[in-house]
């Protein structure tokens, strides 16, 4: 008897029994940095700070202060306090490297160029 479960949070949505096989797989949503407000991330820097930089203290150390908040991972901390030195801010720049998507111009001219030197592109295959 196996049991496949789907977890959103701490709902349990969807529970299957099969009797085929003998294994027991769980989908959990885990929550991310993003979805804990400016405060608690602040708060999370400022005990990272007061626990010498220790992200294993500091989670120790903030479920302590903060027991009725959601607890975060001990990497979270230093995340945090990496990124608000470097961008000046708790969230990820969305906004920053390589573009996601080509426009249809790019793609053209991306195409040419591979028509254009297709003996180059293909010499080594």
């Amino acid at each position: 008897m196996s049991c496949i479960i789907y977890v959103n949070s701490k709902q349990l949505i969807n529970t299957r029994q099969f009797s085929s096989s003998s294994f027991v797989i769980f989908f959990i949503k885990m929550p991310r940095h993003n979805d804990y407000s400016f405060v608690e991330m602040r708060n999370m820097v400022c005990v990272y700070a007061q626990e010498n930089y220790c992200g294993r203290h500091a989670a120790a150390r903030y479920l302590e202060l903060y027991p009725n908040n959601r607890q975060p991972n001990h990497k979270l901390f230093k995340t945090l306090y990496d990124r608000l030195g470097e961008t000046g801010s708790f969230r990820p720049k969305r906004d920053v490297g390589r573009p996601k998507v080509l426009a249809a111009e790019q793609e053209e001219d991306v195409l040419v160029r591979i028509a254009e030197n297709f003996n180059k592109f293909t010499a080594n295959l």
